[in-house]
């Protein structure tokens, strides 16, 4: 075989491999996100599992659910997102992104403004320490047992505190100004959150994003209608509500409760969900140190 014919030869087969390679990899991350995106009935029924701990009432020894309580909160939240009344858009979705970063920044900017202390829309180092100073203070706690700090973890504890805030302080005058701060969460507003203390990310979850999917949209019309959405409700309820009356029983709901483990089965694994152990105090560390 010619020289020229076995480069060709080779080139192509490389291609071949580089393409087979892609493809697998695609396959793969089409999977992946096949996995992870829930489905309307899916979505329905984690809801209805949140909405009936909301509704339900306490007769004798066991809790009733109202199905016209539960489908009325199902229509609050569909109004909710719903704002120019003829079906949840893509325009609806990226106005309820603008509000939950509205509430958010507006939180952020009045835990700034309680640390304000004389008013003056600055927040100092020394304002900072006299609002950290009780925190700071407060005893360690090891079991039924509490332990005064000393003078020099107390000082360690506030001086922690205060660099957490002069993170914002971009001109390194140790005073935390409004426009700073503004500057700060709107940079940094698109970074990952941190877990709270059972490890869970709640905003980017799955499984606690209350957002109404697109699979809402039966039509593939890219409007979520009203009739749409109702006609998975329904049908999530009534898969439920055996009887077909207007209460669901405590059987009924521990049926919701099943199916909605597995659901969390599918989506998470049990090392995300155990809670993670507890930080033991050297007692005798801590008794020597005061």
């Amino acid at each position: 075989m010619p020289k020229r014919s076995k480069n060709i030869l080779m080139c192509k087969l490389s291609l071949s491999i580089f393409a087979a390679f892609i493809l697998q990899a695609a396959l793969v991350t089409n999977s992946h996100a096949k996995e992870q995106t829930l489905t309307a009935e899916e979505w329905a029924l984690l809801r209805l599992s949140e909405y009936k701990h909301r509704v339900r009432k306490r007769i004798g020894s066991d809790y009733i659910v109202s199905i016209n309580s539960i489908r009325n909160k199902f229509l609050e939240n569909f109004d909710q997102s719903d704002f120019d009344g003829d079906g949840i858009t893509v325009e609806d979705f990226e106005i309820l992104e603008m509000q939950k970063e509205q509430r958010g920044f507006a939180f952020k900017i009045q835990n700034w403004l309680m640390k304000d202390l004389n008013r003056d829309f600055k927040v100092t180092k020394k304002e900072l320490k006299l609002f950290y100073h009780k925190q700071a203070s407060r005893s360690l706690r090891s079991g039924q047992t509490f332990i005064r700090k000393t003078k020099e973890q107390i000082d360690q504890a506030l001086e922690d505190m205060i660099l957490r805030d002069l993170v914002m302080d971009t001109n390194g005058d140790d005073v935390v100004s409004f426009e700073e701060t503004k500057s700060f969460y709107e940079k940094n507003k698109n970074k990952r959150r941190f877990p709270n203390r059972f490890g869970r990310y709640n905003r980017y979850n799955i499984l606690y994003n209350k957002k109404i999917p697109y699979s809402f949209d039966l039509n593939n019309n890219g409007v979520i209608e009203k009739k749409e959405y109702l006609q998975i409700i329904d049908q999530t309820i009534k898969a439920y509500n055996t009887d077909n009356n207007a209460i669901l029983s405590s059987e009924e709901q521990r049926a919701i409760e099943t199916a909605k483990k597995s659901i969390r089965q599918k989506f998470t694994t049990k090392k995300f969900w155990r809670k993670p152990q507890r930080k033991k105090l050297n007692d005798d560390k801590l008794s020597k140190e005061i």
